[in-house]
């Protein structure tokens, strides 16, 4: 009788221990995944700020080119008309001139103004959401100063949460 109580007090050990693996191995898979999301998440973002970035300097570019293209004095007489705070949402470039032009009056994302609530560049990437460029420009005798500011939507809470700065000194050379 005694050897009976023995095995079978042996088959729940064996028992046991099988569980406390399996709780061991339960507990590193849930660590292992965590990791595994949190760095997917850190990839999405680094590549939605790496896409505000571009925007952010492709907005640059057309000030720069403008510079290049109409001169000093051009370029501070035009950018002097909108020493303020710009949504540059739009396309700013008009195609016959491939120059900054005026703003549509039909198009709410490109004023002389903070772009409108609900309004933004759609990346090429739907999963990358909706960007909103801003620019600040601000005009003295000698020299304009142009502030880009990217915005885009945190992944968690989805409001204009991000955002990145580039800034640009343009003087009479």
């Amino acid at each position: 009788m005694n050897k009976f109580f023995k095995k079978n007090n042996q088959r729940g050990a064996v028992l046991v221990e099988v569980l406390v693996v399996m709780a061991i191995f339960s507990v590193f898979l849930t660590v292992v995944m965590r990791a595994m999301l949190s760095n997917l998440q850190a990839t999405i973002d680094a590549r939605v700020r790496s896409n505000g970035n571009f925007h952010a300097q492709q907005s640059m570019e057309m000030f720069i080119r403008e510079r290049a293209l109409l001169g000093w004095s051009d370029f501070r007489t035009e950018i002097s008309a909108w020493n303020s705070l710009i949504c540059i949402n739009g396309a700013l470039l008009d195609p016959a001139t491939e120059v900054l032009g005026d703003f549509p009056a039909n198009d709410p994302r490109n004023s002389n103004s903070a772009c409108p609530t609900g309004y933004g560049l759609v990346s090429a990437d739907p999963a990358d959401g909706t960007f909103r460029r801003e620019a600040l420009i601000t005009a003295t005798a000698n020299e304009v100063v142009v502030s880009i500011t990217v915005y885009w939507p945190s992944s968690k809470s989805g409001t204009l949460e991000h955002h990145t700065t580039i800034e640009n000194s343009f003087q009479d050379w």
